[in-house]
């Protein structure tokens, strides 16, 4: 796994988005063939499903293993590796930071999670674990033109193109903008139909008109995430992993966990007051993240062209 993800980052580095797309898809389809495999057909249960993801992720490095050699910009050897201890240190200095990031967003569920059981109980809980699923699956085309600003943001540094950051933040929020908003309205429209799709059990029709009201509230919490995830990803190529850090906690810990709590315990709004509160502190944290970003950009295009 940690091959594969590494692997994977260096592929992106290199502009080399293909190859990555190809060996992910044909990871998750021979997880899809060798999962019904191992577990039904050679009778392994649960552990079936281990061999098969295990297998699957051996056949995938074979494969970029040979990609490395034949068809990569960068190749793969160890006469090439040198112990540098500031490579090292630049590595962590990113790489820590955005480790960091998954465990607050980890937090933020925990949080949310025990905000819900307080003021709704359990079935609260479900239905977020399951709207925010559907919410993440529509956000995917948006964070995956977010992480593209990364490589992208990384060679501007490295030609010193300093203009470019200015323009790719501006440029990307633009695009990813336009896509949340068809995707906003198209779960506004669509709520009931969505929400139907988990009403198949005796249980879970008391859930429907819940996940409606979630699902036509989250839809602005997609409209203004992309301001947020472009400007983490702009820091985190320009290698100030802390910077992204940083911004994160405050827009995805800090405010979104003060709205909610405000909201729902304070004005006594319930769950309603939980996503509503999400999607304030989303927006009021995609603003800070802004200014912050435009201050911090306009001191840092002076300074470098006070040197050059």
């Amino acid at each position: 796994m940690v091959f594969l993800n590494s692997s994977y980052g260096i592929l992106r580095a290199e502009g080399n988005v293909k190859k990555t797309t190809y060996a992910m898809v044909l990871g998750a389809i021979l997880n899809i063939i060798l999962d019904p495999l191992f577990i039904y057909y050679f009778s392994l249960g649960i552990s079936g499903a281990a061999y098969a993801s295990n297998l699957s992720m051996i056949i995938i490095s074979i494969i970029l293993v040979i990609w490395f050699k034949k068809e990569t910009y960068i190749k793969l050897s160890y006469k090439f590796f040198n112990f540098n201890k500031k490579i090292i240190k630049r590595l962590l200095h990113v790489g820590l930071p955005t480790g960091a990031e998954f465990f607050i967003f980890a937090m933020v569920t925990t949080v949310f999670n025990t905000l819900l059981i307080i003021v709704s109980g359990v079935q609260a809980v479900a239905v977020y674990s399951a709207g925010w699923r559907l919410v993440l699956f529509a956000s995917v085309p948006l964070m995956a033109i977010s992480l593209s600003v990364v490589p992208v943001i990384g060679v501007s540094y490295g030609k010193e193109k300093f203009h470019n950051f200015l323009i790719v933040r501006d440029y990307v929020i633009k695009i990813e903008t336009l896509m949340a908003l068809i995707i906003s309205i198209s779960i506004f429209i669509f709520a009931n139909q969505i929400a139907f799709i988990f009403s198949y059990s005796n249980q879970a029709p008391i859930f429907f008109d819940e996940m409606v009201t979630f699902l036509r509230i989250a839809c602005f919490f997609v409209l203004f995430l992309p301001v947020g995830s472009v400007i983490a990803s702009m820091f985190q190529g320009l290698g100030r992993g802390f910077d992204s850090l940083i911004l994160t906690f405050i827009r995805e810990s800090l405010l979104i966990i003060i709205f909610a709590y405000l909201f729902s315990i304070v004005l006594k709004m319930d769950e309603n007051g939980v996503w509503i509160g999400l999607v304030v502190g989303t927006i009021v944290g995609a603003l800070i993240l802004f200014i912050y970003s435009q201050i911090f950009l306009k001191k840092f295009l002076k300074s470098k062209k006070n040197i050059i």
